[in-house]
């Protein structure tokens, strides 16, 4: 599932990537609202009526009340295909991005959304964690209503985030906003990791946000965010004042830490004028080889070369990719002091 980085330098949307605060997020009025109307559904509660719940799980097979007039129940399965999230994918992306139906193949579906270059390790949790998964890795979070699938949250869980990949929701439940009822669930997920033991689990990965465009800025409602500076590598709060500068500033690159309070704007800078690192984006992934780089596998120090990848290919991939935003003269080799990349 890895992603090829933006040119941040020339790309007409510069998209940052963002992150939520797992442990400090609090659902705001508008988020209540979605949680109270699902909550309604499930719990068979009319309009105007009080509801005898309204936390996000209240009515969640497992974490709250059985019994109700639907019964929501959640499923965490490895990232793979199925005759039946294709079927839900495929009626998602034909109704919703407008796919032809032909296009729409189980391969395609496999290649971009199932597949996966993550090597899963032990997840190391304090103690016994039931419903919650053993292994970092790729993983499909289904959500079913009267046992009818009615969304997927494509998801990553890695040492310290639940990475968010893609959402799949059934067209017929536009009403529930499903996409912002699932955020939410996800959050929940990272809570649960850290608190049965893996603390090093703090934050959801949200993907990308892009300041002009209504329907990826939606995921900065969701505080406290952080954007990264795509520069320096550095995750700035996603306050008020810099949401307005890059509003004021949607496209080229504009350094986060030099940008004015009280002067005029900084123009945009070329793409031969940015700071030292470079930007993500700026090598082209295909132009590096990975093969004599030092990585850790296990602890132990070996040559990308020299290990025998399950997936070889996907696996070049994703670190060509990684290369070329961190920079391969920064990457260690047997003649160059670096970074040492961790499969451990």
């Amino acid at each position: 599932m890895a992603t090829i980085s933006p040119d941040m330098g020339r790309t007409c949307c510069p998209q940052y990537t963002i992150r939520l605060d797992a442990q400090a997020f609090k659902p705001s009025k508008k988020q209540r609202q979605v949680i109270n109307r699902m909550n309604r559904y499930l719990s068979g509660t009319k309009a105007g009526d009080k509801l005898p719940e309204s936390e996000l799980r209240a009515f969640e097979s497992g974490y709250g009340r059985d019994g109700g007039a639907h019964r929501l129940e959640t499923r965490l399965i490895p990232a793979k295909a199925s005759r039946e999230t294709f079927a839900l994918y495929k009626k998602y992306q034909v109704a919703v991005h407008h796919d032809r139906p032909e296009s729409v193949s189980m391969n395609g579906f496999r290649r971009f959304l199932c597949d996966s270059p993550l090597i899963p390790s032990d997840i190391p949790y304090e103690s016994d964690a039931p419903g919650l998964p053993s292994s970092y890795g790729s993983y499909h979070l289904l959500y079913l209503v009267d046992s009818v699938l009615i969304g997927i949250s494509v998801i990553d869980i890695l040492p310290s985030c639940v990475s968010s990949v893609y959402f799949i929701w059934n067209p017929d439940w536009a009403w529930a906003s499903l996409g912002k009822w699932s955020a939410m669930r996800e959050v929940a997920l990272a809570r649960d990791i850290q608190a049965a033991g893996a603390t090093d689990m703090k934050w959801v990965y949200m993907g990308y946000w892009i300041a002009d465009c209504q329907k990826m800025r939606y995921k900065s409602e969701y505080s406290p965010s952080y954007l990264m500076d795509p520069a320096t590598f550095v995750f700035h709060p996603l306050t008020s004042e810099l949401d307005a500068f890059l509003q004021a500033h949607p496209h080229g690159y504009h350094p986060f830490e030099e940008r004015p309070k009280s002067q005029p704007l900084l123009p945009a800078l070329a793409s031969s004028e940015f700071p030292s690192p470079a930007p993500v984006g700026f090598a082209e992934p295909e132009t590096i080889s990975v093969d004599d780089l030092i990585i850790l596998l296990s602890g132990r120090a070996v040559l990308v070369e020299d290990v025998p990848w399950v997936k070889p290919d996907e696996i070049k991939t994703a670190l060509r990719e990684l290369v070329a935003a961190v920079g391969v003269n920064r990457m260690a080799t047997p003649g160059r002091p670096g970074a040492v990349i961790s499969f451990s």
